[in-house]
């Protein structure tokens, strides 16, 4: 969710967002923020993009996190 009195600055204009879950085994990892200004709607090839980073995002944290759990 865009928060703007937390990630805004005064006079940007924002007019897409896509918001993407960064998921492994069922679990909620992170989120990804995308904000457009450009005044054009996300593609479907920015869409699958971003759902790319966010699938191997969510895989990068699974294994950093294993990791550190266990001592590696």
């Amino acid at each position: 969710r865009f928060d703007l009195e937390h990630e805004g600055r005064e006079g940007l204009q924002i007019d897409n967002g896509l918001y993407l879950a960064s998921v492994h085994n069922g679990r909620h990892l992170a989120t990804i923020q995308m904000l457009n200004r450009q005044g054009s709607e996300f593609s479907a090839a920015d869409a699958d993009l971003g759902y790319y980073i966010a699938q191997q995002l969510a895989e990068f944290l699974a294994k950093a996190r294993g990791s550190l759990r266990s001592g590696a």
